[in-house]
């Protein structure tokens, strides 16, 4: 029970992640160049997402920093 449990829980955590760096790869792609941009922001997004679920402990310490960054 506790390893099915685990890998739900890493499951979630890895389409989470992933799911959330494509979407703004997109977002923020066709804000800067329309279909092109949204296309290659998706790709950029997919693989950036892919990199940090894979590693939760760069994650945070990014995310750390971002909001250490935005509260100077």
């Amino acid at each position: 029970m506790d390893r099915a449990l685990r890998s739900l829980i890493y499951g979630l955590w890895i389409v989470g992640i992933v799911g959330m760096a494509t979407a703004i790869g997109i977002f923020s792609g066709w804000e800067a160049g329309g279909w092109t941009g949204a296309a290659t922001g998706d790709v950029i997004g997919f693989g950036s997402g892919a990199l940090l679920s894979q590693a939760p402990s760069l994650f945070f310490d990014l995310l750390y920093g971002f909001l250490a960054f935005l509260a100077d």
